[in-house]
C-alpha cells in the first residue's frame, strides 16, 4: 500500500509540476502579446509625431511675400508715371495706339 500512496504522490506531484508549467507558458504568451501591442502603439505613436514635426517645420519654412520689394516697385513705376496698372503692366512710350497685356 505504501508504493501505491508513493505512486499517487508522484502522480499528483508531477501533474502539479505540468499545470504550473502550462499556467507559466499562458502567462508568457500574454506577455508576449501585451509587448507586442506596446510596441506597435510606440511606433504609431512616433510616425504621427513625426508627422507633426515635419508639419509645423514646413508651416515654419511658408515664405512670406515681400513686402518692402513690392513697395519699392510700386514706388518706381509712380515715379515713372501713370502709365501702367497691375493689370497692364508698364507701358512704354506714348501709350497712344500701343498694345497693352490686356488688349493683346
Amino acid at each position: 500500500m505504501a508504493a501505491f500512496s508513493s505512486i499517487i504522490l508522484a502522480g499528483l506531484a508531477l501533474g502539479g509540476a505540468i499545470y504550473q508549467g502550462e499556467a507559466q507558458k499562458k502567462a508568457a504568451k500574454q506577455a508576449m502579446r501585451e509587448q507586442q501591442k506596446a510596441r506597435k502603439q510606440a511606433e504609431t505613436e512616433a510616425i504621427s509625431q513625426r508627422r507633426r514635426n515635419e508639419m509645423d517645420l514646413n508651416r515654419a519654412r511658408q515664405k512670406s511675400p515681400d513686402l518692402l520689394g513690392l513697395l519699392e516697385a510700386e514706388q518706381k513705376a509712380a515715379k515713372a508715371g501713370a502709365a501702367s496698372t497691375m493689370l497692364t503692366g508698364r507701358r512704354t512710350g506714348s501709350g497712344l495706339g500701343s498694345s497693352t497685356l490686356l488688349g493683346e
